[in-house]
């Protein structure tokens, strides 16, 4: 599966990364079922607990909560709408 470098998805997509832009991400993921390799997002400060709890390698964050984690995470306005557009850009349909 083709991989994205955290630098790759905010030039395609708009953002601004906080940590390792390098981080190489191949998946999406819920916050519950992310692994190494995924990009996972909360919309709200309420879910920090399963944050902390989530092995995924890289954040989707409001910039209210982009002090909830020290792990790489890229901050926009709408990280719902943001995790919709890394799912299409890393599983582009086939015709």
């Amino acid at each position: 599966s083709k991989q994205y470098s955290l630098s790759d998805i905010v030039a395609t997509l708009g953002g601004r990364v906080v940590g390792d832009a390098s981080t190489l991400i191949s998946r999406v993921s819920s916050v519950a079922n992310a692994q190494s390799g995924d990009i996972s997002f909360i919309n709200s400060a309420k879910y920090a607990k399963a944050l902390e709890a989530s092995k995924a390698s890289a954040w989707i964050l409001r910039e209210s909560d982009a002090e909830l984690t020290q792990l790489p995470r890229i901050i926009v306005d709408n990280p719902y709408a943001y995790f919709a557009k890394v799912s299409t850009l890393l599983n582009p349909q086939t015709i």
